[in-house]
């Protein structure tokens, strides 16, 4: 099978991120393998050898190039990495610091507040001079405002510090923090009316400015003419990728049908645009290479008004180098090279974005109808126009569904099993809803306005019913699909390995299948043999409340202290250890209790304690577990053999702080899970 020359380099690319990324090894490694491998290309480069000796050092040369580009990926990591400047925002913050920045987005409304992400500048101390700083801040408003929202390039003054976003609390839960952490982006701050001005308003970002009103004219045009609102929310996140007006129940329709696709700013849709630009010009006979250039322009301006998501950059930066390899440097081009290049470019530019789920899909995508579109077209060959055309969509839908199936399941936990037939409707219905936006917004006339946005509303609502429908079929979809990261490269080693037996019919490939399947079912039996001997104690953190869970291989047993179910948050954890049966003790009671489990004593304080049991004797160390505000006794805690204080959800600030003192001058371990989240015991 021939690879692409540049795969290996896209591959030692986000090894290196990778590293980096996961903290897997120490900085002074990588920066001594760099040098290493850059010495010994520029002796390669400029010092001639012998031919034998050449020939004997070519594994060494391609060896050492890898590890550059490695080092390479690792290094503009860290450039990027705003935690490794020496003015960041976390390594200066105090308390009750007020801060500056400068606003960065348009504000994003929501239906109980506004957000919008800042650039902090300069950090204001109470006793300290101010210092510059520097470091993104998502700031959530609160409605209503009583002055003006601010626009892109305002400077603020902030009179609340900001706070780290906080890691996943629970066991099993979405990682925001992370997730917020590949962007750049590791503080929030929640404001009242009072806590922030607009202390000067914007003077620069010309661009973006242009950009931002831009947007403001095609969300007025759009709000305009069309009369339903979600149709309005529909078709302007179609057009510009902001979804914020557009019900979450929509959203979830298009998910579940495999059409979610047409709602992200993608390769479709600079197609569309690429095609519009293209009849354009022609009809006014601009000259060819001006034609080119006009068009990359418009591709791009389309790309940053649409906020230069992953996968909208992808689509263009292919088609920038397509455009200009072809019709201008009149060099030959190869598609699968392009996309990789195009990769390379974009992770050198934001290391990041390997992380991004819409790159990681819209690369695959296109991956796949690359490598088998192909394929999928040959097994028909139908002989009536119509036939052919429907065969061409159904092979393009196949081939770029094929390699997104295991992120698909990884992250969403669902498969549509209609994704084909839903596809024949939704993607030619987009197309045409896209053109029709375009010339909408574009559009001077009234009259002719008003009967492009009624074409708008019947594609709309066209593109809404055919979801529905395959929606409401029960089995059209596979649901509460879960696997883990090495069960997805499995998956995407024998959809390769499969198809490439296919399609060469080398008995290899079908070995590797097997080999493959073999591995995955060990890995599986491995974890299911972890899970039935597993035994952990686990103290949630739930704002308010209190639970506690003891789990024996896949049983759990809930202790809880109100009638609340807790259900999202037990269910993420269950899905985590592959809990099967689940038994729940509600107790209402205060004062102290004790459990012994496994051979180990917990003692739960809960509410106020009238008097702590002096008589209580026993040689083993024990957990303590306080909840709603129990006060510490000190006598108490110094002649008892206490292992670990745990503060649940429960405890407020006050009592938290109360209890960090006591550990400290007793020197006993202490973890508040309002800060380190859930507190885990295994055993």
């Amino acid at each position: 099978m021939h690879y692409p020359s540049n795969l290996r380099i896209l591959l030692a690319l986000i090894v290196g991120i990778f590293l980096y990324h996961f903290h897997l090894v120490q900085g002074m490694f990588v920066i001594g393998l760099g040098a290493i491998s850059a010495i010994w290309t520029i002796i390669g480069v400029f010092i001639r050898l012998p031919a034998v000796a050449q020939l004997s050092l070519i594994p060494w040369h391609g060896s050492l190039l890898m590890c550059l580009w490695m080092c390479m990926g690792y290094l503009l990591s860290w450039i990027q990495d705003p935690t490794q400047r020496p003015n960041w925002l976390g390594k200066h913050l105090q308390a009750d610091d007020y801060w500056i920045g400068v606003c960065q987005t348009a504000p994003i409304e929501r239906l109980h507040y506004t957000k919008f992400l800042v650039n902090a500048c300069m950090l204001i101390h109470r006793k300290d001079p101010p210092e510059t700083c520097l470091g993104k801040v998502w700031c959530y408003v609160k409605k209503p405002y009583p002055h003006r929202l601010p626009q892109i390039g305002d400077t603020l003054i902030f009179f609340k510090r900001p706070a780290p976003i906080a890691s996943p609390a629970n066991p099993g839960m979405i990682d925001y923090a992370g997730y917020q952490a590949y962007q750049g982006i590791y503080f929030q701050v929640f404001l009242n009316n009072s806590d922030w001005k607009i202390r000067k308003p914007a003077s620069g970002f010309i661009w973006q400015k242009i950009l931002y009103h831009w947007k403001l004219y095609s969300k007025n045009k759009i709000y305009t003419f069309l009369q339903k609102p979600q149709s309005r929310a529909f078709a302007y996140a179609f057009v510009s990728g902001d979804r914020s007006d557009l019900d979450p129940a929509i959203v979830q329709q298009y998910a579940q049908t495999g059409t979610i696709h047409i709602l992200a700013i993608s390769g479709l849709h600079i197609a569309v645009i690429f095609v519009i630009l293209a009849f354009l010009f022609d009809f006014f006979h601009v000259p060819h290479q001006i034609k080119i250039l006009l068009t990359l322009l418009g591709i791009w301006l389309f790309v940053m008004y649409t906020g230069m998501s992953a996968s909208a950059s992808r689509a263009a930066f292919m088609i920038s180098l397509l455009l200009v390899a072809h019709h201008l440097l009149k060099r030959p081009i190869v598609s699968m090279d392009t996309l990789i290049s195009a990769a390379i470019c974009l992770l050198c530019i934001h290391p990041a974005w390997i992380m991004d789920i819409g790159f990681q899909l819209s690369f695959l995508a296109v991956a796949g109808i690359l490598l088998y579109y192909r394929f999928w077209n040959n097994l028909w060959k139908p002989k009536w126009m119509g036939l052919k055309k429907i065969w061409f969509m159904v092979a393009v839908s196949c081939s770029a569904q094929l390699l997104i199936i295991p992120l698909s399941i990884f992250y969403f936990h669902q498969f549509p099993l209609f994704f084909l037939l839903a596809n024949l409707i939704a993607v030619p219905l987009s197309s045409i809803l896209l053109i029709l936006t375009v010339v909408l917004i574009a559009s001077p006339w009234h009259i002719f306005s008003v009967a492009v946005a009624y074409c708008m509303e019947w594609i709309i609502n066209a593109l809404h019913y055919t979801t529905r429908f395959f929606q409401q079929i029960d089995w059209v979809r596979l649901d509460q699909l879960y696997i883990s990261a090495w069960e997805m490269l499995g998956m995407f080693l024998i959809i390769f390995l499969a198809m490439a037996y296919v399609m060469q019919k080398r008995v290899e490939y079908a070995y590797g299948v097997l080999l493959t399947l073999l591995g995955m079912s060990i890995f599986s039996l491995y974890n299911a043999f972890h899970h039935i001997r597993q035994n952990v104690f686990i103290v949630y953190h739930i704002p308010q409340h209190s639970l506690m869970e003891w789990i024996s291989g896949n049983r759990a047993t809930c202790w809880t202290k109100d009638n609340i179910s807790h259900e999202d948050i037990l269910q993420a954890s269950h899905r985590l250890l592959s809990i099967q049966h689940i038994s729940m003790t509600c107790d209402t009671s205060r004062g102290i209790q004790m459990f012994i489990w496994n051979q180990i004593r917990f003692i739960q304080a809960f509410g106020k304690i009238q008097a702590w049991p002096y008589s209580l004797h026993f040689s083993d160390s024990a957990y303590l577990i306080i909840g709603q505000n129990a006060a510490p006794d000190i006598q108490w805690l110094r002649q008892m053999p206490i292992k670990a204080v745990i503060l649940d959800g429960s405890n407020t600030a006050i009592h938290v702080h109360k209890w960090k003192t006591v550990c400290e001058s007793l020197n006993l371990r202490l973890h508040p899970t309002v800060e380190k989240g859930a507190f885990i015991l295994n055993l």
